[in-house]
């Protein structure tokens, strides 16, 4: 369920005529068709073409092969040929629709806008051009003019899953949640069977941080099987954000036997095992993230991290030292130097470096804290106190 809809059905004056050559064009276009629905982009690409050899104006393949060049991502493609059609049938809506909607992938709500605009001006209930405008102001950041939109949309076109995601995105933004929540859980009924339908779900509830909400959609999406490594990774990542760890790590297993280049899965499979004080083997899982992205900051700090809470203080140093080159500031590099320090008794460099961490983050307690110990030992009440 892609999030921008593009419409495939023209009117029926547009088909061609039973017999010979168009009947063998329509059967090209109906197998594009199925084919597209299935997402095998390649597959339908062939199809619609070969209906576009025997009937070349044909509008409806025309506007087909269009949504294909766009799900595929050649966006300036399908703008060429959504307006080669508009060419010759100028106030044609479901392609002007499309038009608006190529823009819109592009970034360029205004061009997306007087699109939309000039189909609800032929057809004011036209729910799609609503949807397509109510995107186009989001963009702009019109979250008002947005959701009176997209109100607009559910209006024409009650219950139309779409619909519902963008209100939905629309209550978060203005955090509305509750009512955000309610919108997915319309949404996750309506598609409960389609497996595309409930990871697009999942994935959206995610990104507005409802991990909760999201885990059922993407489970759900495992069942009716749509099972991959992005998939995989994305319920490990939203079982440890929600700290259940006995889920999360199997499914962050499975995404990297799956897709084993994906360095996140390593990433996020790390992050795991040291939430379980499993440090070795999260040093491991780090290390490969590296050795796949070496300029991977996040991994080089939690790798420091973790080769300290191993037990291998001079490892740990090094990365903290290549982490604070590229982030001179960053608080807790400096912290965990400061605590290699003391483990080798050299608190004069180790109460320097507190210090210099409490200039950038004067809120920092367990700074205070490990600077009150070193000024207890080194005899310095005053200081001590003042630390405590």
């Amino acid at each position: 369920m892609s999030h921008l809809l593009f419409l495939i059905v023209l009117n029926s004056a547009m088909l061609p005529v039973e017999g010979g050559q168009d009947d063998m064009a329509a059967r090209h276009y109906e197998l594009a068709s199925s084919l597209l629905s299935q997402d095998r982009l390649t597959q339908a690409g062939d199809e619609i073409r070969r209906a576009l050899t025997l009937i070349p104006r044909w509008p409806a393949a025309l506007n087909l092969s269009g949504v294909i060049a766009q799900r595929q991502g050649r966006i300036e493609d399908a703008i060429l040929i959504f307006k080669k059609i508009l060419s010759f049938h100028p106030d044609h809506l479901t392609v002007a629709t499309n038009l608006g909607n190529a823009f819109l992938s592009q970034g360029d709500h205004r061009k997306a806008l007087r699109h939309f605009d000039r189909v609800l001006e032929l057809d004011s209930a036209n729910s799609k051009a609503w949807a397509g405008r109510s995107r186009a102001l989001l963009i702009d950041d019109r979250i008002k003019e947005a959701y009176s939109a997209a109100l607009r949309a559910d209006e024409c076109s009650p219950k139309d899953p779409e619909t519902l995601i963008l209100l939905s995105r629309l209550n978060f933004k203005q955090g509305q949640i509750s009512q955000g929540l309610e919108r997915a859980r319309q949404v996750g009924e309506l598609a409960w069977e389609n497996g595309q339908g409930q990871r697009y779900l999942g994935l959206f509830l995610l990104e507005h941080q409802q991990f909760h909400a999201a885990l059922p959609h993407l489970e759900r999406a495992l069942e009716l099987g749509a099972r991959d490594g992005p998939l995989l990774q994305s319920l490990g990542y939203g079982y440890l954000t929600a700290s259940q760890l006995t889920k999360a790590l199997p499914r962050l297993e499975e995404s990297i036997i799956a897709d084993p280049q994906n360095a996140k899965s390593y990433y996020l499979l790390g992050i795991g095992y040291e939430m379980q004080g499993r440090y070795a083997e999260a040093v491991d899982q780090l290390g490969k993230v590296l050795r796949l992205q070496p300029s991977h900051l996040e991994a080089t700090h939690r790798f420091g991290v973790n080769l300290y809470k191993q037990g291998s203080p001079d490892k740990a140093w090094e990365a903290f030292k290549e982490v604070l080159q590229r982030e001179p500031k960053r608080v807790e590099a400096l912290y965990y130097q400061s605590l290699i320090l003391l483990l080798k008794d050299d608190y004069v460099k180790g109460a320097a470096l507190l210090q210099k961490l409490l200039t950038l983050d004067e809120q920092h307690v367990a700074a205070y804290f490990k600077l009150a110990q070193i000024y207890t030992r080194l005899g310095k009440k005053e200081e001590a106190r003042y630390a405590r």
